[in-house]
């Protein structure tokens, strides 16, 4: 239960901005509870290291420690995405009449007029690809995409598949638009 949002939106309509910043509050929560998971299977990691345990355990280790940080981003991905439809719909309830917004974060945070660093883009381009790939292609496009996902995390974290940074880049469009939903919209 986070702020006295018991997860439960039934009865709330979609069509006004309280549904979407609960569901995006409740994302939020998931995915640090994802982070938090993935910061312990970390160091349980460079503890079977030390102690050279068997390459096979090691090795589903890294998966869990991977797919933990992977579902990290998509789970902040989506609360991103809830609070910048939240903020669509509170400027214009009509906004999402004629098209759905779809999985273009990116598109959704630029019509709010949020500005995005280029390590934020970034990151968000990249989860975005990753759901193009895994929305045609469900069995392979989710293989594609998470390797995508990987080399992304990789490449922004160095050595490991985790980066503080990109937590807190993607922390960081969380916290200004929901700021901005909450100045905008009372």
């Amino acid at each position: 239960m986070r702020n006295g949002h018991s997860g439960n939106n039934t009865g709330v309509d979609p069509g006004r901005p309280e549904f979407w910043r609960n569901e995006a509050a409740d994302l939020k929560q998931a995915a640090d509870m994802c982070w938090d998971a993935d910061l312990s299977t970390m160091q349980r990691l460079k503890v079977l290291r030390h102690y050279a345990v068997d390459t096979s355990m090691l090795h589903t280790v890294e998966g869990a420690e991977a797919e933990l940080n992977l579902l990290y981003r998509y789970l902040i991905a989506l609360a991103i995405q809830y609070l910048a439809i939240a903020i669509l719909i509170a400027r214009d309830p009509q906004h999402f009449l004629s098209e759905l917004p779809g999985h273009h974060i990116v598109s959704l945070i630029d019509a709010c007029g949020a500005n995005l660093s280029t390590a934020q883009r970034r990151l968000l381009t990249a989860i975005e690809h990753a759901y193009e790939w895994e929305e045609r292609y469900p069995q392979l496009g989710g293989k594609l995409a998470d390797t995508g996902m990987r080399l992304t995390t990789q490449a922004m974290a160095g050595p490991d598949a985790i980066s503080q940074a990109g937590k807190e880049a993607l922390d960081g469009v969380y916290d200004a638009l929901s700021e901005m939903l909450t100045t905008e919209y009372r």
